[in-house]
């Protein structure tokens, strides 16, 4: 999709890209889906449309809107309109944890739920400016320097996006846990993006983290309503999914890719979610399923 028209269109460094794409760019890769297993990738228009699906969920990108798609998540474009041009700001993993001591875990928490944000006319000015900045910062700063500008760069974007939904964050935000609280729940988060297909059982997280089974479900539940089990159930479900309705890849092979012991023990997961089999969803598949299984989990699938 359009990352991939990135590598010659884009200026990065190892800690972040920006890329200003036209429609020649991407109009032979509408319904080419891509990964973004290391980048945080946010997408704004101008002069147009764009209609994105990230990880199953479609979102329509006006000019007043824009998309921020966490690491992990697969985008694929939907549709266009003529003559749009899609502008977009990537930051990697290693400027991402730099910056995200600085604020609350709540915030990228609500990021992973809530994709599609509304704009005002002066806020699409401003974030229009900034990613002219942000280029500039890409082509011209030198080494270390650009580094740094792009640290408080990131930094100034997520106090935007904070300032923009601050009551609607406030709702949704943990209780006001220590640092080293709000650290371990935000690795978990980040464990289960990068191993849900590998690792199934909570032991595993809880283990990899030094911590009791029972103090990690602890602290998730600060984060939402749910226990680490479901965490990752919902994951492998919200992924199951996906890959019934928007690939060709057979029963077997699903389960094979998430690394189920095998296709019936897949079937009874699958069962157990849905109330059906795998194959009668693909049959009958409701595609608002995922939004509804994920609706308070701030992994929508989503990874680093």
């Amino acid at each position: 999709m359009l990352v991939d028209n990135m590598e010659n269109k884009r200026e990065s460094n190892d800690l972040y890209f920006c890329a200003r794409l036209v429609q020649k760019d991407f109009e032979h890769r509408v319904g080419k889906s891509v990964s973004l297993p290391e980048r945080l990738a946010v997408f704004f228009t101008e002069d147009g449309n764009v209609t994105l699906e990230a990880n199953g969920v479609q979102c329509e990108v006006t000019p007043l809107h824009f998309l921020i798609v966490p690491p992990g998540h697969t985008v694929r474009m939907i549709s266009y309109d003529e003559g749009v041009v899609v502008y977009v700001l990537g930051f990697l993993p290693a400027i991402q944890d730099v910056v995200s001591k600085q604020f609350s875990v709540s915030l990228f928490y609500y990021i992973h739920t809530h994709p599609l944000w509304e704009i005002s006319p002066r806020t699409k000015q401003a974030l229009r400016s900034f990613y002219d900045v942000y280029e500039y910062n890409c082509n011209h700063a030198p080494g270390q320097f650009s580094t740094e500008v792009s640290n408080s760069m990131f930094s100034i974007f997520m106090q935007l996006c904070y300032q923009l939904q601050k009551s609607e964050i406030d709702v949704v935000a943990i209780s006001d846990a220590n640092m080293n609280t709000r650290s371990l729940g935000s690795k978990f988060f980040r464990l289960v993006h990068k191993n849900y297909k590998q690792h199934h059982n909570v032991s595993y997280y809880a283990e990899t983290l030094c911590v009791s089974s029972k103090y990690l479900a602890q602290v998730v539940k600060q984060f939402s309503s749910r226990s680490p089990k479901d965490i990752i159930d919902t994951r492998l479900a919200a992924e199951s999914l996906f890959l019934l309705t928007k690939t060709v890849m057979n029963i077997q092979e699903i389960s094979n890719e998430l690394c189920f012991p095998d296709q019936s023990y897949f079937g009874r997961f699958f069962k157990r979610m849905f109330g059906m089999s795998p194959l009668n969803y693909r049959l009958n598949p409701d595609f608002g399923l995922i939004e509804k299984i994920t609706k308070d989990v701030p992994i929508v699938e989503v990874e680093e």
